[in-house]
């Protein structure tokens, strides 16, 4: 799991007001936005965006985006990213996204180690 690597070195302390005060998905982007905001994906999405915006955090917190498949009753990793917060200021937004295939999925966002929010999302698909 990407939440056993070490932290980068220069890594911070979450301080005790850190947080993830909303999560969002959707089918697209514009201008740092969401369009189509949704958990329910159609047929032929090929990548998810998730956009977020915390609260108290400080430069070079670590923060990280674990994104899960439903296989049978057990979530998989599949992919995940620690990132340092890269601003001086405490409230700040962003987003990434997921390149994916028909299924159920989960993504988990972290402050350092601590959960802070999970979405569960499904990609249609068949014939």
């Amino acid at each position: 799991s990407i939440l056993r690597t070490p932290f980068p070195r220069q890594a911070a302390t979450p301080g005790p007001h850190a947080a993830l005060v909303e999560l969002v998905l959707a089918a697209g982007e514009k201008d740092n936005r969401p369009v189509g905001p949704t958990s329910h994906f159609p047929k032929g999405t090929e990548r998810v965006y998730a956009f977020f915006t915390f609260e108290g955090m400080a430069r070079n917190v670590p923060w990280a985006h674990v994104w899960y498949r439903r296989q049978g009753g057990d979530l998989v990793e599949v992919w995940g990213k620690v990132e340092l917060w890269p601003y001086n200021t405490p409230r700040g937004y962003g987003w990434r996204y997921f390149n994916c295939t028909p299924g159920q999925y989960e993504l988990h966002v972290y402050i350092g180690r601590k959960l802070q929010g999970k979405v569960l999302f499904t990609v249609e698909g068949g014939n």
